[in-house]
């Protein structure tokens, strides 16, 4: 075993809104391990992928007797969901559940006391996660030879799995609470390194490479790949540069919605409601909440439910699920919809063909956009096929009516194995870094740029006269606060993406630095200013120190150090200008080394010296 420090631990973080999944492997093999082995309550273990993201508070707190995960049996006071509950910034799309907001507010299947924050309840799950996840690896490790204390010494690179859709600020504070519950779980030193990943190119990255390996994938083809999980569903479009080693790009901008399994759950609690009435909503909710035994019912029926397989006309499809509601009145209910001395509710294929459509239309309607995209870019005949991966990608009724819009569009199909399939998403996150897997292009989604001043333009500017000055240097008219938009949304940003801008900037003698805002929007058309004009801050009551006068958001800051420049060169260059010193500069804007960032160089305008540099996230859907 080579020395700790030279070798890192790779692992692959899914913090899923259903079930949580934990990869690894040491930083130079080719095996991807996983955490197969999670709690249950007295002691024992179940073999499993992935684990429920639960966690149930007792009277007395979190502790070491809290109940998480499969340890839950069906304790009063359970928390889930808490995934949903870190990202309230990002804007809603046309594929979320429409109702998923409400129903958070609400509690459904979960408690409605908040007496903790979610990122205090996120960080007791994972904490826990953490922790039973160290004795796991331990005890592998002796498995073959390798003392307890190796884990202790070695650095971790975390690879987190987060959604495309999700905010900057809801990225943050998941490295903030795995970071805080890898402390608390004596996972964690100060070496560690937090990297993130986005679920569309996890799950491309383990399905890829496998149709790769084995010969099913050449140069030039298209792939659509859906990530379907228990919160969001991602689908994104890849050309295939190389099959080996396994290099893509983006053909098509991802687009993702709320619209996972949980949604299927929030649609059968809106069924029982309507068809039962106060019969089923007045109940105790430890009845019908996640980890009840009527949840876990209907969790093995939704797993299993597959369209109908023939084309007879009769259907003896029956579904029975034990619930006891004892305000039931057979009199208003048929009796083949519950069945009170068995104290079931029956559930037939079209109840659950009811429960499906919704989200299922959803996930549709979110592949066809990706294909007509992909089309509109690459042409006809273009996409070869359909992948996917994800817990919700385990549906026999999703896989059927996705396999049916493949045939209608000509394209193949292909869902990995059911264990295979719920934990592709934290072993595509591994993967890519053993195998150096790239995607050399992406498509923008936003506008990016550098905030500046422009020259000032009477129409566009007539608004913002406030922000108006004199160059000194060049005696006309400029508009500060403006941006200079370097890429627009659709560009491909690749190894041949460079843009550039020449600026100027009034130096103070002895100076040794300034720094340029990186901004972005998501607009259609890229606002020209920064701020919005002082009328509408008046009209709408905004001072101009509010994050809310942006129209634009700030992703990053370039720092320009001087240190190495000879002012007196450039002062010689500006006679009568007392005591400022015009010097020029050029900001370039290349594609980071690191996947999906963008890097902003600094360059001396008189002999391309570099003066400084950044590197940012190139900004997701938000």
């Amino acid at each position: 075993m080579d020395e700790p420090k030279k070798r890192k631990l790779i692992v692959g973080l899914d913090f899923g809104t259903t079930h949580t999944g934990i990869k690894y492997a040491m930083e130079g093999d080719s095996h991807v391990s996983h955490v197969d082995e999670w709690p249950l309550p007295n002691d024992k273990t179940i073999k499993a992928q992935k684990n429920p993201t639960l966690i149930a508070y007792t009277s007395t707190g979190a502790g070491s007797g809290t109940p998480w995960g499969y340890k839950i049996d069906n304790e009063e006071d359970i928390r889930a969901w808490m995934k949903y509950h870190l990202d309230k910034l990002s804007v809603s799309t046309t594929y979320d559940d429409p109702n998923l907001t409400q129903a958070i507010q609400d509690g459904i299947f979960c408690s409605r006391e908040a007496t903790r924050s979610p990122d205090e309840i996120a960080t007791d799950y994972m904490k826990e996660v953490l922790k039973f996840s160290v004795g796991f690896l331990k005890k592998k490790f002796r498995e073959v030879q390798i003392p307890d204390g190796f884990l202790d010494v070695i650095s971790v690179e975390w690879w987190l799995v987060r959604p495309a859709i999700w905010s900057s600020q809801a990225v943050l504070r998941l490295q903030q609470i795995v970071k805080k519950a890898a402390k608390e779980a004596s996972f964690y030193r100060p070496r560690d390194t937090f990297n993130f990943v986005t679920e569309a190119d996890a799950a491309s990255f383990c399905l890829l490479f496998e149709a790769a390996a084995h010969d099913e994938l050449a140069d030039g083809d298209v792939a659509i790949v859906c990530d379907s999980g228990g919160g969001t569903v991602d689908v994104a479009v890849y050309e295939i540069r190389e099959t080996l080693p396994l290099k893509m790009r983006e053909v098509a901008a991802g687009l993702g919605g709320k619209c996972g399994s949980s949604c299927i759950d929030l649609e059968f609690d809106h069924f029982m409601k309507n068809r039962f009435g106060e019969a089923y909503s007045s109940m105790n909710p430890s009845a019908t909440k996640v980890r009840s035994a009527f949840m876990r019912g209907f969790e093995t029926f939704k797993h299993a439910f597959n369209v109908k397989v023939d084309n007879s006309e009769v259907d003896d499809l029956e579904m029975r699920i034990p619930l006891d509601m004892k305000d039931m009145d057979p009199g208003l209910v048929p009796g083949a919809y519950y069945r009170k001395q068995d104290r079931e509710v029956v559930l037939t294929r079209s109840d659950m063909e009811r429960i499906f459509q919704p989200t299922v239309e959803r996930i549709l309607r979110l592949v066809t956009e990706q294909y007509d995209a992909a089309l509109t870019r690459t042409g006809e005949q273009s996409v070869k096929r359909l992948m996917m991966a994800g817990g919700f990608a385990r549906s026999k009724y999703l896989q059927a009516k996705l396999r049916d819009w493949c045939e209608s569009v000509g394209v193949r199909f292909k869902a990995l194995e059911d264990s295979d399939s719920w934990g592709a998403i934290a072993h595509g996150a591994v993967l890519q870094r053993l195998e150096d897997i790239e995607i050399e292009g992406r498509l923008s989604r936003f506008h990016t740029g550098v905030r500046c001043g422009l020259l000032y333009d009477a129409d566009a500017d007539e608004q913002y006269r406030e922000d108006m000055y004199l160059c000194p240097f060049y005696e006309v008219d400029m508009t500060n606060n403006c941006v200079s938009w370097y890429s627009h949304r659709g560009d491909i940003i690749d190894e041949h993406h460079k843009r550039s801008g020449k600026f100027c900037i009034g130096l103070v003698d002895g100076q040794q630095s300034f720094e340029m805002d990186i901004v972005t929007s998501s607009a259609t058309e890229p606002p020209r200013h920064y701020y919005r004009s002082a009328h509408e801050l008046q009209q709408a009551g905004i001072a101009k120190q509010d994050s809310n006068a942006k129209l634009v958001s700030d992703i990053g800051v370039l720092k320009v150090r001087l240190l190495s420049i000879d002012q007196a060169r450039y002062r010689d260059q500006t006679p009568g200008q007392g005591s400022l010193i015009k010097f020029e500069y050029v900001i370039e804007e290349t594609m980071g080394s690191s996947q999906g960032s963008l890097m902003y160089r600094a360059v001396d305008a008189l002999d391309c010296r570099p003066i400084g540099e950044t590197r940012v996230q190139l900004p997701r859907l938000e």
